[in-house]
C-alpha cells in the first residue's frame, strides 16, 4: 500500500497528497480487510509500475440514482463506459 500511495502521488503529480501523512499498518490493515475497498497493484520485479484503488461511498444524506445522472448530463459529456463482472473463485 505504501507503494502504491507513492505511485498515485507521483501519476497525479501530487506526493504531498498522497504520502505527507501516510495512515499506521493498522489503519491500512484494516483498509485492506473490509468489503468496501479494493486495491490491485501491477507489479514488474520489485517495482509497482500500476495501481487501482476501489471503494464503494454510501450516500448519507438522502437516496439517489436518476437525479444524479441528470445532473452530470447537464454539466458534461457522457463517455462509454466498460463494466465487466468477474467471477471470482472461493
Amino acid at each position: 500500500m505504501e507503494a502504491m500511495l507513492a505511485t498515485f502521488g507521483a501519476v497525479f503529480g501530487e506526493p504531498e497528497t498522497y504520502t505527507g501523512a501516510r495512515p499506521g499498518a493498522t489503519y491500512l490493515g484494516r483498509l485492506l480487510a473490509s468489503d468496501s475497498f479494493i486495491a490491485l497493484a501491477a507489479i514488474k520485479g520489485d517495482d509497482v509500475v500500476g495501481v487501482l484503488a476501489a471503494y464503494e461511498l454510501k450516500k448519507f444524506e438522502q437516496e439517489r440514482d436518476a437525479p444524479a445522472v441528470a445532473l452530470y448530463d447537464r454539466l458534461g459529456t457522457r463517455a462509454e463506459v466498460l463494466h465487466f463482472d468477474i467471477t471470482v473463485p472461493g
